[in-house]
Order: C-alpha cells, then sequence, then structure tokens
C-alpha cells in the first residue's frame, strides 16, 4: 500500500476502497499531455508491483494486457517520440 500510495498521491482510504472493490488503484491515459511524467509513473508502478511479487490487471479499451505489454507500448512510443525529435532537429517537421 505504502508504495501505491507514494506512486498516485491516493489516500489510504482511496487505495483500501479501490482494493476492496475492485476498483482501479491508478486510473489513467497513458497518451495523454504529460506522456513523460504518466509514463514514469506507470513504470514506477510495474517496477514497484514486481519487486514485491504482486499481481496486476492492466485493461486497455477493456481488454486485459500483460505489464510487459504495457511495457512494450510504451518503449515504441518512445522510440517514435525520439525518432521524430531527430526528424525536426534536420527540419523534417
Amino acid at each position: 500500500m505504502k508504495a501505491v500510495r507514494s506512486l498516485t498521491k491516493a489516500s489510504i482510504a482511496e487505495v483500501t476502497w479501490a482494493l476492496e472493490t475492485e476498483a482501479p488503484v491508478f486510473e489513467r491515459e497513458i497518451f495523454d499531455n504529460e506522456i513523460e511524467e504518466t509514463f514514469a509513473l506507470v513504470r514506477g508502478l510495474l517496477d514497484q508491483s514486481k519487486e514485491l511479487n504482486l499481481s496486476l490487471a492492466i485493461e486497455e479499451d477493456g481488454v486485459a494486457i500483460s505489464p510487459q505489454i504495457l511495457r512494450n507500448i510504451m518503449s515504441s512510443s518512445d522510440e517514435i517520440g525520439l525518432e521524430v525529435r531527430r526528424l525536426d532537429e534536420f527540419g523534417h517537421s
């Protein structure tokens, strides 16, 4: 609970309620206007869950995905963002 609270800034009551009702403890659009901050937060949650050997239920549009698939999605997005920045540097915007 401490790890989740430190990353999500949720209260003890919010985390407890979510766990008791099987509601999302953390729900966020990963491709938002704060993508770098969001990715860092999601990666932190994934790392903490792995360290603590917690099972995560991750969904995208109602479809369950694994933590590895989520990591792959974020990694691909990082690579695309890097390529776009490179092209911008060469004036190909």
